[in-house]
């Protein structure tokens, strides 16, 4: 997969940057022995299991590796962008002896653009990046654009799963999903009975925010 590749495609591209400082040779060379678990075309995604799950922005991998193991006979596959947190979660998952998961480390959106032969039962998007800055929201992931897209990919009882503790991102998730067609959300601060704190959530508890969640289905 060309790095290179987000420069020409169209999607609003809602991070900064793919390989961070602590990325080295020692990492690439982890990722080219592993690369069964990496998905760069629909023909490399496992074809073993039967149910789907997808989690975008899926960090260091431990909410990750919990839904893994909370689903067994499900592949999970985890859409991060940054190699760094792509390594660490493989590399934690392989010593804790799970196997079902898989990584596509490149914009979403071109993960969403494949013709897949299967449609996921869950979408989770934690604490996406907000933008926080006027100038910086259509950086933002989360649009009525992108929720059709996700829809798409969504079994019809499937469920998209958003967070957010940032209490104006949470607004604008709002706005946006009361402009998609054929849904149905609940807004709420009761997390899922799944849920396990990411790195993120768990740094952020001792600042107290609250976090919003987001359960949104189709309207059949």
């Amino acid at each position: 997969m060309n790095e290179e590749t987000n420069k020409y495609f169209k999607a609003p591209v809602s991070f900064a940057r793919r390989v961070g400082k602590g990325f080295n040779v020692r990492h690439r060379k982890f990722l080219n022995n592993n690369k069964q678990f990496l998905i760069e075309n629909s023909s490399q995604i496992n074809d073993q299991f039967t149910a789907h799950i997808l989690e975008i922005g899926s960090g260091n991998g431990h909410h990750l590796l919990n839904l893994c193991k909370q689903n067994p006979s499900s592949l999970v596959i985890g859409a991060e962008v940054f190699l760094s947190g792509v390594v660490q979660s493989l590399q934690n998952a392989l010593e804790q002896n799970v196997q079902n998961l898989q990584f596509f480390a490149d914009d979403v959106n071109l993960l969403l653009g494949l013709e897949l032969n299967f449609k996921f039962s869950k979408i989770y998007i934690l604490f996406p990046d907000p933008w926080p800055k006027r100038k910086q929201n259509k950086r933002r992931l989360i649009n009525t654009d992108f929720i059709t897209k996700l829809l798409v990919k969504l079994e019809n009882e499937g469920q998209i799963i958003i967070a957010t503790d940032h209490p104006d991102y949470a607004k604008w998730v709002a706005e946006h999903l009361n402009q998609t067609n054929m849904i149905n959300y609940q807004k709420t601060d009761q997390a899922p009975v799944e849920y396990s704190p990411t790195k993120y959530h768990s740094k952020d508890m001792a600042g107290y925010n609250l976090v919003t969640w987001f359960y949104i289905t189709k309207r059949i």
